[in-house]
């Protein structure tokens, strides 16, 4: 996952969940995959319907414990989000190894995640991706962009060397981060990089924490 893949008709690669609150593109294989795990038959069944235009609902809205959906009104069913993968919990059902502050007695335990960058939600990293203690994210490498072999990345903190122009919109399923969470994102990783210009996708000019976006 984390490719990017082409939505335009005619040279559709990747299809998009059919949440009206989502964002997530998925090329059919990893989809069938992730919503069929162990299922070699059905995973690929799926992937020949949704070639064919048939909608799914990708795993972001559902607890991966419960199976069941979210309710913001209710504060024990908002959502903890993961920002690297569509994998979501409810407060309630929320591991403790992703935990809100690193623990002093074990080493392994990590700060996973934030409760006031999100309206009514957690962002996480979920235990699928690995913590780099410099940079308290994982490896900034997953989005992959067609015909760049990645090797220019910084292979400390991940982040690219110069300025970017970001290509898509943020994911609708992570939500807006509000003017609060932003300057809280920059007290917290600009004290380990430098500050980088990103311009908006659609031309507007717009200047961004490059730390904000690849969060």
């Amino acid at each position: 996952m984390g490719k990017v893949g082409g939505s335009m008709l005619g040279l559709k690669q990747v299809f998009p969940c059919i949440s009206a609150t989502c964002g997530h593109f998925f090329h059919p294989k990893c989809i069938s995959e992730l919503l069929h795990p162990g299922d070699k038959c059905r995973a690929l069944e799926l992937q020949k319907e949704i070639v064919a235009g048939e909608s799914f609902t990708c795993p972001a809205h559902k607890c991966s414990v419960c199976k069941q959906g979210e309710d913001k009104k209710e504060y024990e069913l908002q959502f903890a989000i993961c920002r690297r993968c569509p994998k979501a919990y409810h407060r309630r059902c929320l591991p403790r190894c992703i935990s809100f502050e690193p623990s002093h007695y074990d080493k392994n335990i990590q700060k996973r995640a934030w409760n006031d960058l999100l309206p009514r939600r957690i962002l996480i990293y979920c235990m699928d991706h690995k913590i780099i203690p410099k940079i308290g994210t994982p490896k900034r490498d997953h989005i992959v962009f067609p015909h760049i072999d990645g090797k220019a990345n910084s292979q400390s903190s991940g982040l690219p060397s110069g300025p970017v122009r970001m290509l898509s919109r943020r994911s609708k399923v992570l939500g807006a981060l509000t003017e609060t969470s932003f300057l809280h994102m920059k007290r917290t990783f600009e004290a380990g990089h430098n500050a980088t210009e990103v311009g908006d996708s659609y031309g507007k000019g717009a200047t961004w924490l490059i730390q904000a976006l690849v969060l």
